[in-house]
Order: C-alpha cells, then structure tokens, then sequence
C-alpha cells in the first residue's frame, strides 16, 4: 500500500511497502504488516490528526476497505485512492462498489479500470464507475493523458497529456499562438515515467482540495505528472523554482482541455 497526506499547504508522500513498514512496527508496536497476512491494524496512530487529504495506493486483491473509510471518518476533506496496480482476481460487483465508492476521489489508470469493471472505452468505464459509487473519477491514459469526471453534476473534461501536446507545438508552431522559444521545458526529454500515476493524483487531489475545480484539478494533475516524467526519480529541489514553469504549462495547457458529454 502506498500512502500520502496533505496537511495545510504541504504534501508529504511515502511508500509503506513491507520493508519500509518493519521500522514502523518495531517504533509504533503495531500487531502486523501488510504481506504477512496481516492488516493495517494501529496505522491510524501514524495518521496526522489534522490532514485535509489523503491519497492511498491499494492492490485490488488487497483492497482494506476499512482502513480507507477510516480515513474518511476522521473528517479529512479528500480522500483519493488509484488502484496501482490491474487485478489479478475476479472480484464481486459488491466488492468493486466497496472499494470504489470508499474514497472521494477514484483515480486508475485505463488497464486497471478495465480489470474491474470490464473492457469498454473511456466513456464506458467511467459510466460503470459511477454506477458502482464513484464520486470524482480520474481515468487517467498514459499518452492520451486523462478523463476526470464529478458524479454529482456530470461535468467531464478530456485533458491531453503535457507531453503529447508539446510535441504537436514543435510540429506545428502555427497552430499556437504560444512562443516555444521562451519556454526551457519545451526542450526537456521525457526520461522515466516512474512515479508518473502517484504525481498526477496527488496534484489532482490537493487541487481538488483548494479549488472544487474539476478542470483545475485535472491539470494540476497533468502539470504534476509531466514535471516527474522529465526526470529519474524526484525533480530536484527546491520545489519552488518550478513553480513559474509549471505555472507556464499550466497556462500552455489549458486551452487544449476539452468538454465532454458522457451521453
């Protein structure tokens, strides 16, 4: 399980894997580990008491419900959760609509969204996700960057990926206003997706928190993601001199989001 939190204004993010989670137990006294056959039983100590957010990473064949609708019990603003990984195990539709409709916000990516709820196109999943309880659905697309959806009003955006659109920019200058020669990230390789899916939820999920902005928050998401893809491992610090870049491709991006009707 992969777990982050966001308290105030800062986003904190680890990965409790099982190795990382031996410490855990040694310095906390907690009953087990996961991989053991053991649950998440004592985690809730670790858990800060004020954290407006949370995003959880779960395997659907280990899906622990019940830790993630605590964390909604403590009052937290935004719970989001992203299936890490596609599922290896048929699972019921009483058990998908448990772990789905268990967050506020559900964020997989298209093969993962498919193990649980059938194969179909974007729209089609996104439709049987509502169904089984999704509140706000992130289908997020690799290349073709994401679909983000908000049950309550039926507003859905497609926004393209950074990165696919940049490269489109370089084809075709024309098509933009946009000056590429004063933009440095118009020059930067993608290096490693790794990390990319934990990026764009946990940019999704804080901008989901500060604004109730479908849009916002699927390109905060977007511009997360495209950052981390640049680079192995963790962008360099300080996180502050990104900040006019991203702000630059946010502004670059943003007219290429489109609406969507899921009728």
């Amino acid at each position: 399980m992969k777990f982050g939190t966001c308290s105030d204004h800062l986003l904190t993010y680890c990965h409790l894997t099982t190795k990382a989670f031996g410490w855990l137990r040694v310095m906390c006294g907690l009953e087990s580990i996961p991989g053991e056959g053991g649950s998440w039983t004592g985690l809730h100590l670790l858990l800060p008491k004020k954290a407006k957010v949370y995003h959880v990473g779960v395997h659907p064949s280990a899906r622990d419900v019940p830790f993630i609708n605590s964390l909604r019990a403590t009052g937290a603003e935004v719970v989001s959760i992203e299936t890490y990984t596609h599922s290896e195990d048929i699972l019921t539709r009483s058990e998908i609509g448990a772990l789905i409709s268990s967050a506020h916000v559900f964020s997989p990516n298209e093969k993962e969204a498919m193990s649980l709820v059938g194969p179909g196109t974007a729209v089609e999943v996104i439709k049987r996700i509502v169904e089984l309880g999704g509140e706000v659905v992130c289908l997020r697309r690799g290349p073709d960057g994401c679909i983000v959806h908000r049950a309550d009003s039926g507003e859905t955006w497609e926004i393209p990926a950074f990165h696919t659109i940049k490269v489109l920019a370089n084809k075709h200058t024309n098509s933009t206003e946009h000056d590429k020669s004063d933009d440095p990230f118009f020059d930067r390789p993608i290096v490693d997706p790794t990390g990319c899916g934990n990026t764009f939820c946990g940019g999704f999920a804080v901008g989901w928190w500060q604004t109730r902005n479908l849009l916002t928050a699927g390109l905060w998401g977007t511009i997360a993601a495209s950052l981390m893809i640049e680079h192995e491992g963790v962008p360099p610090p300080p996180i502050q001199k990104w900040r006019s870049e991203l702000q630059a491709r946010l502004r670059f991006l943003q007219p290429f989001a489109r609406r969507v009707d899921l009728d």
